[in-house]
């Protein structure tokens, strides 16, 4: 059965459905990752979504065209938060992207690290349609080979933790160390297409200040073991030459030279990671203004999903 929108916007509790800021928020930094526009990538469902998270507590609850009442009512962490908030979210990716999504979003929630999540669609494979509902492995339509669906509890609908969580595991931005050095270019592609005329790498600049950071650790380590190792080698000398005098304040003197060497070296590290870190972090608040800028100019026009 499929409603027109004459007919369901004759209903307040359509007409007043809304995204918490915290949604809209997340909802436009995932347009912008894989540049979606609102209708592959928001919570309002079409007139095809007659029940379910695309819709609101209260639509669920009053409307007269809600086609299950229970779906997204009935859990403690329905019936708080605001009535009038939409509940989920779909991403209109497909292929590999969709695949790889797919199958963070499955470890993630299999390893308890979405509590906040009540349900996800989407594929492996392209071929079997796969996810999670209120507590235990899913399905659902065909539709979801083409789109990933994701749908949370009521009260966590503003809240901007778990989504900045959900987005770092959407996006594999919570990479290791290592596949954050592998992937930088990856990263920042869109940083870079959005800054232009600056003159700047910033995905060899992300590597060189992970790296910078781990040389720095190497370097402490370092300056400790060449210590030890010329100590080591002037009592191998002099043993070598039959117990003779060592010049311990020469060792000693050696040993603090080494180390203001390597202090040098860590401080100017420390400072090209400073220096790096503030640029990186100017560009992610480019990136979230570019974002809420776009939420806030697109309209309120249903997403189909």
């Amino acid at each position: 059965m499929i409603i027109s929108y004459d007919i369901l916007d004759n209903e307040a509790a359509w007409r007043d459905e809304t995204e918490a800021p915290a949604t809209a928020a997340f909802n436009a930094r995932l347009r912008t990752r894989y540049g979606l526009s609102r209708s592959e990538g928001g919570s309002k469902g079409d007139n095809n979504h007659l029940k379910g998270r695309h819709r609101s507590r209260r639509w669920a609850l009053e409307s007269a065209y809600c086609t299950d009442r229970t779906y997204g009512t009935r859990d403690a962490r329905d019936r708080t938060g605001d009535g009038d908030w939409l509940r989920a979210t779909d991403i209109g990716i497909s292929g590999a992207e969709h695949h790889a999504v797919s199958r963070r979003l499955d470890a993630a929630v299999r390893a308890g690290q979405l509590p906040e999540l009540a349900e996800w669609f989407g594929s492996f494979d392209g071929s079997t349609v796969v996810g999670w509902f209120e507590g235990h492995t899913s399905s659902s339509d065909d539709s979801h080979l083409f789109h990933i669906h994701i749908g949370w509890w009521t009260q966590y609908a503003d809240d901007a933790g778990f989504f900045d969580r959900l987005y770092e595991i959407l996006t594999g931005d919570d990479m290791s160390e290592e596949d954050v050095i592998t992937g930088a270019s990856k990263l920042f592609d869109l940083g870079a297409a959005r800054t232009p005329g600056t003159g700047r790498n910033f995905a060899q600049d992300f590597d060189r200040m992970v790296q910078n950071a781990l040389g720095g650790q190497l370097s402490a380590l370092s300056s400790k073991l060449d210590g030890q190792a010329t100590v080591i080698h002037a009592l191998a000398d002099a043993v070598n030459a039959g117990g003779g005098n060592i010049d311990t304040a020469a060792i000693l003197a050696r040993i603090d030279d080494r180390a203001a060497e390597d202090a040098a070296r860590d401080a100017a590290h420390a400072a090209e990671v400073e220096q790096l870190q503030d640029e990186i972090a100017d560009l992610r608040k480019k990136l979230a203004a570019a974002a809420h800028a776009e939420a806030d100019a697109l309209d309120a026009a249903p997403a189909g999903s």
